[in-house]
C-alpha cells in the first residue's frame, strides 16, 4: 500500500504545481469562445421553402485555458483525497500490527476504483471539451454528448472489475471500446476542423499534432484495464499503474495544448508587421508581456511526450510482467489434502471428518 501512498501523494504535488502555473499565466484574452444553442427558422415563400439556423449564445464567452486549469485543480483534490484515505488505512493496520493480505487490500480497492471512476468521469470529459473549445466555438450539445458518452465508458470500466465470465466481460469491453472510439471520433474531428491562412498553416499541424496524441493516452487507458484483466494482474499493481497513467497523459495533454495555445498566439501576432500595427493590437501587446509567449514551446512540448511515453512504457513492463504482479492461482500438492479419521465409539458407529488443507495466496507486502 506504501507504494500507491507515495504514488498519490507524488501525483498530488504534480498537479497542485500545473494548476498553479495554468492560472497564474491564464488570460483574459483566451476569453474567446462561445457556447450556443442551434436552432432552426423555417420560411415559407411563393416559390420555395428555406431553412435558415441560428445560434443562440448562451452565457458568457468561455475561457478555453480555465477549463485546463479546473481539470488539474479537480485532479489534484482527487489525488489528495486518496492520499487522506490511504494514510488513514494505514494508521489502522499499524496500530493492529499487522500486514495486508490480497483480502485486506479488496475494501481499499473498492474506494480507489469509485474515486477513480468519479474522477474520470469528469475530468476526462474536461480536456476533451478544452480540446474543442481551443479550436472553435461548441453547441451545448456536442458538451452534453462528449459528457455522456465519457460517464457511461467509465462505468463499463467500473462494471468490468468485478470479474464475471468471460462473454459477459467480452461484450463489456467491446462496449466500451465503442464508447471510447465515438468520444475519440467526435473530439478530433470538432477539434481538427479548422482552417487557417497560407502563413499560419504550420498551426494546423501543431492542433492535428496535439489531437493525435489525445486519441493515443485515452485508447492506452482502455488498453491497460484490458491488460490487467487478461493477466489478472493484483489490484494494487493496476491501482498503482493507473496513477502513473493518469498523471502522464493528463499532465502531457495538458501542458501540450497550453503549448499549443501560446505558440498559435505568438505565430498569429507575430505575422502582423512588428511597429505601429503591433501596437495597436491590444491584445497581442498584452500577451506579449505574459512569461508563457514565445516560441520555445516545442522543446517543452517534446518534453511532455516524452514524460507521457515513459509513463506509457512503464505501465506496459508492469503489466505484462505476469511472474511478479499476476495473481498466483491456488496451487494443490498432492499431499496437500489429508484426511484424518477420527474413530469414536458411539453405539458401534464409526465418525469420519475430512480436513483439507489449502496453499494461500502469497501475502502482499506493500
Amino acid at each position: 500500500m506504501d507504494n500507491l501512498l507515495y504514488y498519490h501523494l507524488l501525483a498530488a504535488f504534480l498537479h497542485t504545481i500545473s494548476t498553479a502555473l495554468s492560472f497564474s499565466h491564464d488570460s483574459e484574452h483566451f476569453k474567446t469562445r462561445n457556447i450556443y444553442a442551434r436552432g432552426y427558422e423555417y420560411n415559407v415563400t411563393d416559390t420555395a421553402v428555406t431553412t435558415s439556423s441560428k445560434d443562440v449564445n448562451l452565457g458568457e464567452k468561455q475561457n478555453f485555458m480555465t477549463w485546463l486549469s479546473v481539470n488539474e485543480l479537480l485532479t489534484a483534490l482527487s489525488h489528495a483525497l486518496a492520499v487522506l484515505v490511504l494514510v488513514n488505512k494505514r494508521s489502522q493496520f499499524k496500530y493492529m500490527e499487522t500486514q495486508f493480505n490480497d483480502e485486506d487490500y479488496r475494501g481499499i480497492h473498492v474506494i480507489e476504483l469509485l474515486r477513480r471512476t468519479l474522477e474520470y468521469c469528469a475530468t476526462a470529459a474536461i480536456i476533451q471539451v478544452a480540446f474543442v473549445l481551443s479550436a472553435a466555438d461548441m453547441t451545448l450539445t456536442d458538451i452534453i454528448f462528449i459528457f455522456i458518452l465519457n460517464v457511461g465508458t467509465q462505468l463499463v470500466g467500473y462494471i468490468i472489475d468485478d470479474r464475471k465470465d468471460m462473454v459477459s466481460d467480452g461484450l463489456n469491453f467491446l462496449v466500451g471500446f465503442l464508447l471510447l472510439a465515438g468520444q475519440l471520433i467526435y473530439v478530433y474531428m470538432l477539434s481538427t476542423q479548422v482552417q487557417f491562412s497560407k502563413t499560419l498553416e504550420e498551426d494546423k499541424f501543431f492542433i492535428t499534432f496535439a489531437s493525435i496524441f489525445f486519441v493515443i493516452f485515452y485508447v492506452s487507458f482502455g488498453l491497460l484495464k484490458l491488460l490487467c484483466y487478461v493477466h489478472n494482474i493484483k489490484k494494487v499493481i493496476e491501482d498503482q499503474l493507473y496513477v502513473v497513467l493518469s498523471v502522464s497523459a493528463k499532465l502531457s495533454l495538458t501542458w501540450i495544448l497550453i503549448g499549443n495555445i501560446f505558440t498559435g498566439y505568438y505565430r498569429l501576432c507575430n505575422s502582423i508587421k512588428f511597429g505601429d500595427s503591433f501596437g495597436k493590437n491590444q491584445e497581442c501587446s498584452d500577451l506579449s508581456k505574459n512569461g508563457f509567449y514565445g516560441p520555445s514551446w516545442q522543446g517543452v512540448q517534446i518534453t511532455f511526450i516524452i514524460i507521457g511515453g515513459l509513463g506509457l512504457l512503464f505501465c506496459l513492463i508492469m503489466g505484462l510482467d505476469t511472474k511478479n504482479n499476476s495473481v498466483k492461482k491456488p496451487i494443490y500438492p498432492p499431499d496437500s489434502r489429508q484426511r484424518t479419521e477420527s474413530i469414536e465409539n458411539r453405539g458401534g458407529l464409526v465418525q469420519r471428518t475430512n480436513r483439507v488443507e489449502y496453499t494461500k495466496l502469497d501475502n502482499i507486502i506493500f
